[in-house]
């Protein structure tokens, strides 16, 4: 099943502009929306929804202080790039995390991986990339989007690899057009020029973007020559 192996790095990457000020961090934090990341996370075993996610560097409470967020913000979300997107239920302590699943995108990536309606069941890994908060939500709906998208001209995500990069680029010019839709507030201003821009890109990029390595092999081979 493809994954969107993308997270907030990749977008600023991409778009060097997008301000980190509106983010708060572990060590820093105000009212601004909160924002952590690390590459040790822990998901014990294989089970099922709600579970544990554990980073022995997460400083979820800021390393013990009183917390200045909260799991009830929607946009506040954990994206694993090799797991997925989760809802964060509770702050059990400074590096551990109750997650769950979400109602909005569950269901729709479940139907797309060709899985049960309420497959809730999430694999072992330890050393796992993630964040949390972000850019997270944003990516998920774009990866959403992305996923629908290919169902339409019958490419199956369900049937591409894990570890296909080539559609990583639609998610990212997708993710940054929402964002800059968002905070258009007139027809000319810079972020719907933004909008425009990145949308463009994404639908460039998905007309041209190709699944080579999906292990999808419906198609038939190029013959190039013929012995007599």
């Amino acid at each position: 099943m493809l994954r969107p192996h993308v997270t907030t790095e990749d977008l600023y990457r991409v778009h060097p502009d997008l301000p980190w000020s509106q983010f708060a961090t572990t060590t820093a934090r105000g009212t601004a929306k909160y924002y952590s990341k690390g590459i040790d996370g822990v998901i014990g075993s294989d089970v099922t929804l709600p579970l544990a996610f554990t980073s022995a560097t997460g400083a979820f409470e800021g390393g013990g202080s009183t917390d200045a967020w909260t799991v009830t913000d929607p946009t506040i979300i954990l994206n694993i790039p090799e797991r997925g997107f989760y809802a964060i239920t509770e702050i059990t302590d400074d590096d551990e995390l109750t997650i769950d699943w979400l109602p909005s995108m569950t269901s729709i990536i479940n139907v797309v991986q060709s899985k049960d309606y309420d497959y809730k069941t999430v694999t072992a890994g330890t050393a796992l990339k993630y964040e949390v908060g972000g850019y997270a939500d944003t990516l998920m709906q774009a990866y959403i989007d992305v996923c629908m998208e290919l169902r339409k001209r019958k490419t199956y995500p369900s049937e591409i690899s894990d570890n296909e990069p080539i559609l990583n680029n639609c998610i990212i010019y997708r993710a940054l057009s929402i964002i800059f839709n968002a905070q258009t507030q007139a027809i000319d201003d810079i972020a719907m020029y933004h909008a425009r821009y990145y949308q463009k890109m994404y639908e460039k990029e998905l007309q041209t973007a190709a699944p080579f390595y999906s292990g999808i092999d419906t198609v038939a081979p190029i013959t190039w020559s013929r012995s007599s």
